[in-house]
């Protein structure tokens, strides 16, 4: 247990949770690990189910990039599944129980007493309980892909050991046949993690997380290729099968040699004890001379703190002195785009050149383009495009228009066509028909009734009270009496349809002045004064 949690101590990465002390107090043994505020990806997967691609494909490459600095330090986790990976509040991925994954559940088979993993989620070769290496955690990692995007195990049975067989001998159902929505890229990824044979899967998590990045940019594309295949069985010692007569004849010989075997045995011994020793000199000698050797080398380097730095700036610095780098690209919504923001070489540490320093790089907060197809789309219909794409504050605003038809979408801010970060506001003006044109008052006084009538009706307006001195009018008008004053006055603004009242002179032989009530096709009483109709 010490071992183990002492060797998942060493390793410090943004992707795995830190473990920063082990002991033990009395007959119990203890961790103390980093908090983290979040859920288990198997969580995360039970409440959303499927997830999108690629959000699943970042995930991965997330847990890619942790599974590559334990392979690097020479530890390989053998627990690989959704359980042992936390996702934080703000979308990290954190991998757990590097090591020391040794809890025994319903879903865990054992060997000789020690772990070897979860039964859903382990490799053909740890069920058969043959030879593990990195290659396991990388079937492991494509078992989770799998679940991330379908939603759904690939293998499963009534008891462990069924679910085991089906590792060994079943071939997974392709995921795309489960979600049509995946990619050919990702289902090509899944596929080739979790092939039966080790050589014919990725053999290094850098070739796996190359891939899941390049996925991202060309999801339907056919680019992946075979890795290298390596001989995964570790070279063993056989022994050779003969004839009957070879073995009866050596059964033989067996007695007449035993005591000449005795004598010969004790010169075996010093000799063995003479050649050990001058080893064991030999070694001390050749690490003290690394050691002390090493100390006045020129050729070393000495690692300098990048974190906050731009990528360009440092690449060029370390290639000038021959150190060589490897940059992973991760989304961060605080980071500036291509700002280191963890190494995995700490600062002041001497390096010979030539070695590599391995960088996380920021790719900048996560951006989308606002697409073309907004233009004259229904407003509810261009808030879901929006937020289909990750953008969350999206306001509506109205404005006139003459040509978009109401309620269609006339222009955004930011503009359409522009790539933004998704967690930038975006304004979405609508339509809201053609507006109403405002235009100065015309001056009707000292034209006849008939003429400032023609006017009125010209510019789209109405004529509202009609006035005979103080008092209104509701008879027949002649058409000669003359306008005196208005309401509004002339040149004040006014709209289309905008209600205009007229006073006219008062002709003291008009019949009927204020006694009738209004004919229905004089203007109405009621719509007098001026009202702003817009």
């Amino acid at each position: 247990f010490r071992v183990e949690a002492q060797s998942a101590a060493s390793l410090s990465h943004p992707n795995i949770v830190s473990i920063y002390d082990v002991g033990h107090e009395e007959d119990i043994h203890y961790i103390v690990m980093e908090y983290i505020d979040g859920v288990t990806l198997k969580e995360y997967i039970t409440s959303k189910g499927p997830l999108n691609w690629k959000e699943a494909v970042n995930i991965s490459i997330q847990v890619c990039s942790a599974i590559e600095h334990a392979h690097h330090n020479n530890i390989v986790h053998r627990d690989i599944k959704p359980h042992n990976i936390l996702i934080t509040k703000d979308g990290i991925a954190k991998v757990t129980d590097f090591g020391i994954a040794r809890a025994v559940t319903s879903s865990t088979i054992t060997m000789v007493g020690s772990t070897i993993g979860s039964v859903h989620y382990f490799s053909p070769e740890q069920a058969r309980g043959g030879y593990t290496d990195e290659k396991s955690d990388l079937y492991s990692l494509g078992i989770a892909l799998y679940e991330m995007v379908t939603g759904k195990l690939p293998y499963d049975g009534d008891t462990p050991v069924a679910v085991a067989l089906k590792h060994i001998h079943d071939e997974a159902e392709m995921p795309v046949n489960i979600n049509a929505s995946i990619p050919k890229g990702v289902n090509a990824i899944i596929m080739k993690a979790i092939r039966k044979d080790q050589s014919s899967r990725y053999q290094t998590a850098s070739g796996m997380i190359k891939d899941l990045h390049t996925v991202l940019r060309m999801p339907g594309g056919d680019f992946l290729a075979d890795d290298e295949r390596a001989d995964d069985s570790p070279t063993r010692r056989v022994q050779v099968v003969g004839n009957n007569n070879n073995t009866e004849k050596d059964g033989t010989e067996m007695n007449s040699k035993t005591k000449s075997t005795k004598k010969s045995d004790g010169k075996v011994v010093l000799i063995a004890g003479i050649i050990s020793g001058l080893v064991i000199i030999f070694s001390v000698i050749g690490v003290l001379l690394m050691v002390f050797g090493n100390s006045g080398d020129k050729e070393s380097f000495i690692v300098d703190d990048y974190k906050g730095k731009l990528i360009s700036d440092v690449k060029e610095g370390l290639e000038k002195e021959g150190i060589n780098i490897k940059e992973t690209p991760v989304e961060n919504e605080s980071v500036p785009k291509g700002t280191i923001i963890w190494q995995d070489i700490p600062a002041e540490k001497p390096i010979k050149k030539g070695q590599t320093i391995m960088f996380q790089v920021s790719m900048g907060p996560k951006t989308a383009v606002i697409p073309e197809s907004l233009k004259r789309m229904q407003y509810r219909d261009a808030e879901d495009t929006l937020r289909s794409l990750g953008f969350t504050d999206i306001t509506m605003q109205e404005e006139p228009s003459d040509k978009i038809p109401e309620e269609n979408v006339i222009r955004t801010e930011p503009e359409i066509g522009k790539e933004v970060p998704v967690s930038q506001p975006v304004k979405v003006y609508i339509s809201k028909g053609p507006s109403l044109k405002m235009l100065p008052c015309s001056n009707f006084k000292n034209l006849s009734f008939d003429e400032a009538q023609k006017l009125i009706e010209l510019y789209k307006m109405k004529i509202g009270k009609i006035m005979i001195g103080d008092k209104e009018f509701y008879g027949s008008v002649t058409g000669t009496l003359k306008v005196l004053n208005q309401e509004p006055v002339p040149q004040a603004p006014v709209y289309e349809d905008y209600v205009i009242n007229l006073t006219l002179e008062d002709p003291s032989t008009l019949p009927g002045a204020g006694t009738t009530p209004p004919p229905a096709a004089t203007p109405d009483p009621g719509s007098g004064g001026n009202t702003d109709t817009t």
